[in-house]
């Protein structure tokens, strides 16, 4: 029965339930599989089985008799270098299955496997910065069960997802404390249960389960393990235990020792995951405003004061209203305020549903931010559709450190590919270039880890000098989306945060072009009158009025080069004057009214 279903479906993967004597050392990172093999150098010990995943290695053993280990797994990010240990009828994975590959086969048959003993086992507790079985008080052996206990994080999901987190107090906290059994209490399983609880209506909120989490304790001589999640699910018909068979082999029966061929690159493709990949990310839309768009990590430069921080605010407030957002993924990282500042931003936060962090408030420090996107890489669920806001960047890199800066990029650039959208708020430098033109603070290698980067203008309206118009013009854009967006607000001084972020508004490419027109033509004026009077004036040459312009104004050579050529040409509704080339290219202007 078994060739006859791998016949029908030979890309499932083959599960293991480890027996009495079967041991699997699981490292998930380099540190961890140097640690390993440093421990197995260290006593001696040469596996027999070593399996390559995907993120490290399983190496397997046989334990003696009377030797004590329970299965016990730890979170990854949190704890890089520890060694998870898998025994006690729990299941691995082995190859041929996806992610799987033979890494080392030295044995025949799992009676062959390299013996360890108590000293070896204790030996990787201690290093997992835990007391060894074999030295607690309580050492009574592991209580088996007839159902394998599914240590894997992944699979206890799959278990624990069967039972409504709403179907009595009783039942939810068993629920927790097998899941705190079968992960020895780690932040792992902690944020397993916060999310299974969510689910219900009864969810008060992660402090009330973290308190719960925190009193169970992993030494208790009765715990509650898996088997009461096994009933609890088999309770609502949603579960039901399949029927196995024990197969002994016989002395025929050989394993095939020589490992499978595979090319080294085959397990990091991505081949046939395109389906998976389009409807992971969803159509290409914008989650806030016209400037950000879903799954990318967006940056802006701006000088202080100019309007960066409520135009965000702004669209976060629209994005919310017209659900393009999720509020409660929604965090906005406010670094650069007074605490005044902070008080009526969060008030309106709060009235939106959305999160506020800030530094040296509820234990967060800006050190902790990148270990959080660090931790949103290894949780797709927490990534999808989250939007994080940087205001300001450079309070969370030092943006002239290039390693540092490459480094922030590639973490950004890893927790966009799981669907988050970052958006980095950032100023200019306090000179602009020598065409007048803005520059980004820091080197260029966080932006171009980035997917879109903007350069804000800001200016005053035409007709009213408190107006502000505030044009993000795009110098960085991957994919689509890269027409200058323009918005307004009331820059009156003294007016409230609240009110002056009631006056912020989208302009259509219509009324922005118009208002952006009559915007410029304002700020022009000093320059074309004086210009102007030059001609008159008789100072007609090129050279000459760049001169004389830049004497009278004090504007730079460059500012009043670019007045002078725009207004140049033959239409009395655009120009001001036109110019002919004399002697030796010079080019020598006069006023259209003349």
């Amino acid at each position: 029965s078994i060739k006859e279903h791998w016949a029908a479906k030979s890309f499932h993967d083959v599960g293991f339930i480890l027996g009495p004597h079967n041991l699997v050392l699981d490292a998930d990172t380099p540190q961890a599989v140097e640690a390993l093999e440093a421990l197995e150098a260290e006593h001696g010990i040469v596996p027999s089985i070593i399996v390559k995943t995907r993120r490290g290695v399983h190496h397997h053993f046989r334990i003696k008799a009377g030797v004590m280990v329970k299965t016990n797994s730890h979170a990854t990010v949190q704890y890089p270098t520890r060694i998870d240990m898998k025994a006690n009828r729990s299941m691995v994975i082995l190859p041929p299955s996806r992610d799987k590959q033979l890494e080392m086969l030295t044995v025949s048959t799992a009676a062959e496997l390299t013996e360890v003993g108590q000293k070896f086992v204790d030996a990787i507790y201690r290093h997992n910065g835990q007391v060894p079985l074999s030295e607690r008080l309580d050492k009574e052996p592991v209580v088996s069960t007839d159902v394998a206990p599914l240590a894997d994080t992944g699979e206890l999901h799959t278990l624990l997802f069967q039972v409504d987190p709403d179907s009595g107090y009783d039942d939810w906290l068993h629920c927790l404390m097998a899941v705190f059994h079968e992960t020895d209490g780690s932040a792992e399983g902690l944020e397993l249960v916060n999310e299974w609880s969510k689910k219900g209506g009864k969810y008060n909120g992660r402090a009330e389960l973290e308190t719960k989490w925190k009193s169970f304790r992993t030494d208790t001589g009765n715990p509650v393990t898996i088997a009461s999640l096994v009933r609890l699910a088999q309770k609502a018909d949603q579960f039901e235990v399949c029927e196995t068979k024990v197969i002994e082999p016989s002395e025929n029966d050989q394993i095939d020792a020589k490992p499978q061929v595979q090319h080294p690159l085959a397990q990091y493709s991505l081949k046939g995951k395109s389906a998976e990949f389009a409807a992971s990310v969803g159509p290409e839309a914008f989650c806030l405003g016209r400037f950000a768009m879903r799954g990318e990590a967006t940056a802006f430069y701006a000088a202080p004061s100019s309007g960066k921080t409520i135009i965000t605010i702004h669209a976060v407030r629209e994005a919310v209203k017209s659900n393009q957002v999720d509020p409660d993924k929604v965090y906005y990282f406010n670094a650069d305020d007074s605490r005044a500042g902070i008080a009526q931003k969060l008030a309106l936060f709060d009235e939106l549903g959305c999160h506020m962090v800030t530094p040296y408030e509820q234990g967060f420090s800006v050190d902790k931010l990148w270990s959080a996107l660090s931790e949103m890489t290894q949780s797709p669920e927490y990534a999808d559709g989250s939007v994080i806001i940087l205001d300001t960047v450079k309070k969370f890199i030092n943006l002239m450190d290039k390693t540092k800066s490459a480094e922030f990029g590639k973490l950004v650039r890893a927790v966009t590919g799981k669907n988050a959208s970052v958006i980095a708020l950032g100023h200019t430098t306090k000179n602009p270039g020598p065409d007048g033109s803005l520059k980004y603070q820091g080197t260029t290698d966080l932006y171009e880890d980035f997917d879109r980067a903007y350069f804000l203008k800001s200016q005053t309206g035409a007709d009213d000098p408190n107006e502000r118009l505030v044009t993000f013009e795009v110098f960085k854009a991957r994919m689509g989306g890269s027409d200058p967006v323009t918005y307004r607000f009331d820059g009156t001084p003294g007016l409230s945060f609240k009110k002056r972020l009631s006056t912020v508004q989208y302009l259509s490419p219509d009324d922005q072009a118009g208002r952006l027109r009559e915007a410029r033509r304002k700020a022009d004026e000093p320059i074309v009158l004086a210009i102007s009077e030059a001609i008159k004036a008789g100072v007609n040459k090129k050279m000459d009025l760049l001169k004389t312009v830049k004497q009278e104004t004090g504007h730079s050579r460059d500012a009043t080069e670019k007045v002078l050529n725009t207004y140049a040409g033959d239409d009395p509704s655009r120009h001001k004057w036109r110019y002919n080339v004399g002697a030796k290219g010079a080019h020598i202007f006069s006023l259209l009214e003349e």
